[in-house]
């Protein structure tokens, strides 16, 4: 995946997560599960969107797969 698409995933996940994020009561721990789940499923929507824009344009880098890779990591 070109680092493009990642910076383009990146924005499009934080754009989708930040109206959940932006109440949350941070303590302070990192990795707390209620918060990764937000990061999950913004990053799943943000990845399904990139699926759209490729189907009316043309996917002309990365396939699916290399985005769960590259979220798994």
């Amino acid at each position: 995946m070109d680092e493009g698409r990642k910076r383009v995933l990146a924005i499009l996940t934080a754009i989708l997560a930040a109206p959940r994020l932006a109440d949350w009561n941070w303590d302070g721990r990192t990795g707390a599960p209620a918060c990764e789940s937000v990061v999950i499923t913004a990053l799943g929507a943000a990845e399904r969107i990139m699926e759209m824009i490729d189907r009316r344009h043309g996917n002309k880098t990365a396939a699916p797969s290399d985005v769960k890779r590259a979220a798994a990591r």
